[in-house]
């Protein structure tokens, strides 16, 4: 086989091809030196708890963080800070946070802050009779909804009737079971004070704030026979439960009745001053007890157990060596009726106000 010959390249084709080679040998050179003309840029980017390290031509901090693919909304902000190794940008994103003032949405932004300042920035007022929903210390967040609403109070008083009770005394003189009226019955008069609750212009709420008494109730008070003394003169006092009705046709209301051994003293016997340990005069129904059992000025009435002594209204204004425990020394004008009245069981009503 003939082997081909390679005809060589004539001088003109020469140096068209070491044209050539140089006009791409400079372009080369001409595009790396661009490229090493133009400046790097570090960038350390913060987003939230992100962390992103970034090489960039740009010194542009906005398009360096479309670059990391870090996108802000039109109401997150960053800052930038520098040094020696590039720039550090941190990344702040706003919270929203819903506030419905009054019944009414508003959305409002935030770097973060307390709710109180975040409340103070958008002129909402925190003070009375305006009311938050959450404390005003608390921090806001992301996502967070308040109420703001204006609570208003009133007072209302209303007068109403105050039912009258029926009271019922025994009264031996009359048949068994059958009653009588004693004292007819009169309603008085309450007074209810009312606080009415407003929120955002709407009733929510009513409390009774006071009931106050006006005027008292007066009790009805019936007589009912036992059946002892039928067609005998009625005799007082009659007792019936918390009341009484003294022989002066008066009424009489206790809470409770007790027991109690009682002796009798006088002005006139022994060493006995006119003025009682209370400093009052001494006197039919001033009596003499033990502090301990029976406080000073309380107010009694009283009747021996056997139904003969009836001591009536008495009050507790005095005290005495001997009087210890459930002992009660009764006064009397005269040395005589001590003598009398001797030592006995007595029934003590201690009385009240109202039944």
């Amino acid at each position: 086989m003939q082997k081909l010959k390679k005809k060589p390249l004539s001088k003109k084709k020469l140096i068209i091809l070491i044209s050539s080679l140089c006009v791409i040998a400079a372009a080369v050179v001409g595009v790396v030196a661009y490229q090493l003309s133009i400046p790097t840029y570090f960038y350390t980017i913060t987003d939230e708890n992100r962390i992103k390290h970034l090489k960039s031509r740009s010194d542009n901090v906005e398009e360096a963080l479309l670059e990391a693919g870090v996108y802000l909304s039109e109401h997150d902000r960053y800052q930038v800070t520098q040094d020696e190794k590039g720039s550090t940008v941190t990344v702040q994103r706003a919270q929203q946070v819903t506030v419905s003032v009054k019944g009414e949405s508003k959305t409002f932004y935030t770097m973060g802050a307390t709710v109180e300042t975040l409340l103070k920035e958008n002129s909402i007022s925190t003070e009375a009779p305006w009311q938050v929903s959450v404390p005003l210390t608390e921090e806001t967040y992301d996502g967070m909804s308040l109420r703001v609403d204006l609570v208003e109070t009133e007072s209302q008083s209303v007068e109403r009737p105050l039912p009258y009770q029926t009271l019922y005394c025994k009264d031996p003189s009359l048949p068994e079971g059958e009653t009588e009226p004693l004292f007819e019955g009169i309603d008085g008069i309450q007074q209810t004070v009312t606080e009415r609750t407003y929120i955002n212009g709407s009733l929510k709420g009513i409390t009774v704030q006071e009931n106050i008494e006006v005027e008292p109730a007066t009790p009805e008070v019936v007589a009912v026979g036992t059946g002892e003394r039928v067609g005998e003169e009625r005799k007082f006092p009659l007792f019936g439960d918390q009341v009484i009705i003294t022989k002066d046709g008066k009424q009489l209301y206790y809470s409770h009745m007790e027991i109690f051994e009682a002796t009798g003293y006088t002005s006139w016997i022994d060493d006995v001053t006119g003025t009682t340990a209370c400093g009052t005069p001494a006197r039919v129904g001033a009596v003499a007890v033990d502090p301990k059992v029976i406080p000073y000025f309380t107010k009694m009435y009283i009747v021996s157990e056997d139904g003969v002594y009836d001591y009536g209204e008495a009050s507790a204004e005095d005290c005495g060596g001997v009087i210890k425990g459930k002992i009660i020394d009764l006064f009397f004008d005269t040395e005589s009726e001590c003598w009398q009245f001797g030592r006995r069981d007595i029934q003590v009503y201690f009385l009240t106000d109202k039944p």
